[in-house]
Protein backbone atom coordinates (compact mmCIF):
# COMPACT_ATOMS: atom_id res chain seq x y z
CA UNK A 1 0.00 0.00 0.00
CA UNK A 2 1.53 3.35 -0.90
CA UNK A 3 1.22 6.71 1.18
CA UNK A 4 2.86 9.49 1.78
CA UNK A 5 5.16 9.28 5.35
CA UNK A 6 4.92 11.96 8.63
CA UNK A 7 8.31 11.33 9.47
CA UNK A 8 10.03 12.91 12.89
CA UNK A 9 7.18 12.26 15.13
CA UNK A 10 7.90 12.50 18.93
CA UNK A 11 7.41 8.53 20.34
CA UNK A 12 5.31 10.52 22.85
CA UNK A 13 2.72 11.16 20.34
CA UNK A 14 3.29 7.95 18.41
CA UNK A 15 2.17 6.57 21.90
CA UNK A 16 -1.15 8.08 22.12
CA UNK A 17 -1.63 7.34 18.44
CA UNK A 18 -1.07 3.85 19.08
CA UNK A 19 -3.14 3.62 22.50
CA UNK A 20 -6.03 4.45 19.66
CA UNK A 21 -8.69 7.15 19.74
CA UNK A 22 -7.68 10.61 18.01
CA UNK A 23 -4.35 12.86 18.17
CA UNK A 24 -3.95 16.06 16.59
CA UNK A 25 -0.37 16.79 14.94
CA UNK A 26 0.90 20.73 14.39
CA UNK A 27 3.53 20.56 11.51
CA UNK A 28 5.89 22.83 10.56
CA UNK A 29 8.56 20.64 8.88
CA UNK A 30 8.41 21.78 5.07
CA UNK A 31 9.03 17.79 4.27
CA UNK A 32 5.99 16.85 6.04
CA UNK A 33 4.06 20.03 5.49
CA UNK A 34 4.42 18.86 1.64
CA UNK A 35 3.03 15.57 2.21
CA UNK A 36 -0.16 16.95 4.09
CA UNK A 37 -0.94 19.15 1.17
CA UNK A 38 -1.71 16.20 -0.50
CA UNK A 39 -3.50 14.40 1.56
CA UNK A 40 -7.39 14.41 2.12
CA UNK A 41 -9.70 13.35 5.41
CA UNK A 42 -9.94 9.45 4.50
CA UNK A 43 -6.75 8.89 3.35
CA UNK A 44 -3.83 6.59 4.45
CA UNK A 45 -0.63 8.01 5.70
CA UNK A 46 2.36 6.63 7.49
CA UNK A 47 3.62 7.63 11.01
CA UNK A 48 7.27 7.26 12.09
CA UNK A 49 9.45 8.74 14.45
CA UNK A 50 12.61 7.78 12.15
CA UNK A 51 13.56 10.92 9.99
CA UNK A 52 13.58 11.63 6.54
CA UNK A 53 17.23 11.11 6.27
CA UNK A 54 17.04 7.50 7.75
CA UNK A 55 14.20 6.40 6.44
CA UNK A 56 14.68 2.67 4.70
CA UNK A 57 13.50 -0.17 4.00
CA UNK A 58 12.38 -2.45 7.71
CA UNK A 59 11.37 0.93 9.53
CA UNK A 60 8.27 0.31 11.26
CA UNK A 61 5.53 3.34 12.31
CA UNK A 62 1.78 3.61 12.69
CA UNK A 63 -0.94 3.35 9.12
CA UNK A 64 -3.36 6.04 10.34
CA UNK A 65 -6.34 7.78 8.74
CA UNK A 66 -6.72 11.10 8.08
CA UNK A 67 -10.07 12.88 9.56
CA UNK A 68 -9.35 16.42 8.99
CA UNK A 69 -6.54 18.75 7.91
CA UNK A 70 -6.16 22.10 8.73
CA UNK A 71 -3.53 24.76 7.13
CA UNK A 72 -2.48 27.71 8.83
CA UNK A 73 -0.63 31.10 8.72
CA UNK A 74 0.73 32.36 11.79
CA UNK A 75 2.84 35.39 11.92
CA UNK A 76 4.89 36.39 15.04
CA UNK A 77 6.33 39.81 15.48
CA UNK A 78 8.65 40.39 18.38
CA UNK A 79 10.57 43.32 20.15
CA UNK A 80 9.41 46.03 22.01
CA UNK A 81 8.71 49.79 21.92
CA UNK A 82 12.34 50.80 22.15
CA UNK A 83 13.60 47.58 20.23
CA UNK A 84 14.15 46.70 16.79
CA UNK A 85 10.97 44.42 15.46
CA UNK A 86 11.12 41.53 13.94
CA UNK A 87 8.39 39.62 11.66
CA UNK A 88 8.18 35.59 10.83
CA UNK A 89 5.82 34.01 9.04
CA UNK A 90 5.26 30.94 9.08
CA UNK A 91 3.03 28.08 7.82
CA UNK A 92 1.94 25.03 9.49
CA UNK A 93 -0.32 22.45 9.75
CA UNK A 94 -3.28 20.77 11.95
CA UNK A 95 -3.99 17.21 11.35
CA UNK A 96 -5.95 14.47 13.23
CA UNK A 97 -5.23 11.01 12.97
CA UNK A 98 -6.91 8.18 14.26
CA UNK A 99 -4.78 4.57 13.94
CA UNK A 100 -5.75 2.17 11.60
CA UNK A 101 -2.48 -0.33 11.91
CA UNK A 102 0.88 -1.11 12.04
CA UNK A 103 3.26 -1.43 9.20
CA UNK A 104 7.20 -1.56 7.98
CA UNK A 105 8.43 0.02 5.18
CA UNK A 106 8.94 -1.57 2.05
CA UNK A 107 10.07 0.74 -0.39
CA UNK A 108 11.01 4.39 -0.12
CA UNK A 109 10.49 7.45 -2.38
CA UNK A 110 11.96 10.88 -1.39
CA UNK A 111 10.90 13.75 -3.80
CA UNK A 112 13.94 15.42 -2.65
CA UNK A 113 15.09 18.78 0.41
CA UNK A 114 12.45 20.35 1.95
CA UNK A 115 9.53 18.06 -0.57
CA UNK A 116 7.42 14.78 0.54
CA UNK A 117 7.98 11.14 1.26
CA UNK A 118 6.20 8.53 -0.03
CA UNK A 119 6.50 4.65 1.17
CA UNK A 120 5.21 1.48 0.43
CA UNK A 121 4.17 0.17 3.23
CA UNK A 122 3.35 -3.74 4.21
CA UNK A 123 0.23 -3.37 7.02
CA UNK A 124 0.56 -6.15 9.61
CA UNK A 125 -1.81 -7.61 11.87
CA UNK A 126 -2.58 -6.06 14.83
CA UNK A 127 -5.05 -9.27 16.09
CA UNK A 128 -3.51 -11.93 17.86
CA UNK A 129 -4.00 -15.22 16.34
CA UNK A 130 -3.95 -16.65 20.25
CA UNK A 131 -7.23 -17.49 21.27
Amino acid sequence: MRMPAITGVSPRVLEQLAAGGSVQILIRSSNNLDAVRKLEPGDYVFVTSVGKREMKEGVEGIVATVKSIRIVHERLVSGGPEEEHFEREFEAARIVLTKSGLGSVREVKDYGLGKRTEVEVELRSTVSEAY
